[in-house]
């Protein structure tokens, strides 16, 4: 019920529920039972989608600690809550040890699951996009490259998953300024994701018009955003 409540929207409600499970589950299971800290993590999350990111951080640290010592430094759920903590950390502005975690992540599901595993390109992404938001952009596009190869061979060269992370380079590619190539990559990925998804991205319009501007093609930048907001007035309306 709470997950359903969560996925509308309720989050006063979900989080009242969530609370209600997790002190019945710590007066019979105890605090160390990995239900009781699966409902842990989950108010923990519930309330990090509030906006109460003090207590989603001592709730995803209380989760780490206790699952570190029930657990395993390399259990799948430690692993889970070192990630979760490293997001909320993130959101919260503390990028110094969000992007310590994130490494820590990587390198821990390298030994457990080994290089191809899907859990790696969640954490070669949430890696690169905090070192990016930490003004390492170099370093972001290496991760970003590691993460698209290992999507080309799991998912495909047109999954709409391939296309974000191609985006995501190509927007590292401007911040770096290597202008020509992000905007042949920009012009792919907007190729692609017509050919697979249909004509409606206007996030990529807009990121390819973008690039256009700064490297002084007025012209073609300005038709851009004239379609972006073509496609913006069709599918929210004028306001």
């Amino acid at each position: 019920l709470a997950s359903c409540l969560q996925e509308s929207g309720k989050l006063v409600e979900t989080e009242q529920l969530l609370r209600e499970v997790l002190t019945l589950r710590r007066s019979s299971l105890g605090d160390r039972n990995p239900d009781t800290l699966t409902s842990v993590s989950s108010l923990a999350t519930c309330v990090q989608a509030s906006g109460n990111l003090t207590e989603a951080e001592r709730l995803h640290r209380e989760v780490l600690v206790l699952r570190r010592e029930v657990l395993g430094a390399r259990h799948p759920h430690t692993l889970l809550s070192m990630a979760s903590l490293a997001r909320c950390l993130q959101v919260g502005g503390n990028l110094a040890e969000a992007e310590r975690l994130y490494w820590e992540v990587l390198a821990l599901q390298r030994q457990v699951f080994g290089d191809r595993h899907p859990l790696m390109v969640t954490s070669l992404s949430n890696l690169a996009m905090c070192v990016q938001a930490n003004g390492n952009v170099f370093e972001a596009e290496r991760l970003y490259w590691d993460a698209l190869t290992l999507q080309r061979q799991l998912l495909g060269d047109r999954h709409a998953d391939t296309l974000s992370t191609m985006n995501n380079i190509a927007n590292c590619m401007q911040a770096s300024g290597n202008l020509e190539e992000a905007e042949r990559l920009y012009r792919e990925v907007l190729a692609l994701r017509r050919e697979v998804l249909g004509d409606r991205h206007p996030a990529t319009l807009n990121s390819l018009a973008s690039c256009l501007l700064e490297s002084g093609n007025l012209a073609e930048a300005e038709r851009l955003y004239r379609e972006v907001l073509a496609l913006l007035r069709e599918m929210h309306g004028d306001t």
